[in-house]
């Protein structure tokens, strides 16, 4: 889920340098958390499979799947990968990004032809990392801005 942003600050750097890390790392983690919250259920549904290119299934499987469980919703076989992987992530951060760990089942001893579990729930497509990049430079700018307000000077 990587994406690229710039913040521009133009009060004095040296004045405000732990606040200004403290804030970024503060926005970054919230946009992890915004992508986990609006962005990542989507890759459970068959229109994100559409929107992120996943990797087209079987013929076999997609019909076994339609028969047993009614449905075709990548990702989505008993629903414990959903339901886990949705409710929990563990986010971390830094001034110069966050990450989020998301919990959910391990896949071992699969085949060659089997999708990449981690390139497909981990996507994100470009319109979503521009909201994400809008999202961090407004916040961030929002606070610093704050920031620069509490800042009286006595004379």
């Amino acid at each position: 889920m990587p994406f690229r942003t710039s913040i521009t600050y133009t009060a004095d750097p040296a004045e405000h340098t732990r606040q200004f890390g403290k804030i970024v790392k503060e926005v970054f983690k919230e946009s992890v958390e915004l992508w986990h919250r609006k962005m990542f259920p989507r890759h459970f549904t068959v229109r994100g499979a559409r929107k992120y290119g996943f990797q087209d299934r079987t013929k076999r499987y997609v019909r076994r799947k339609r028969r047993k469980k009614g449905h075709n919703k990548p990702w989505v076989w008993s629903g414990t990968l959903r339901r886990v992987a949705t409710r929990r992530i563990k986010i971390t951060g830094t001034a110069k990004g966050a990450t989020g760990r998301i919990s959910g089942k391990r896949f071992k001893n699969l085949r060659a032809s089997y999708p990449d579990v981690e390139k497909e729930l981990t996507i994100t497509a470009p319109d979503e990392a521009q909201k994400l990049a809008q999202f961090v430079e407004r916040e961030s700018a929002r606070r610093l801005k704050a920031v620069r307000k509490k800042r009286t000077r006595r004379l």
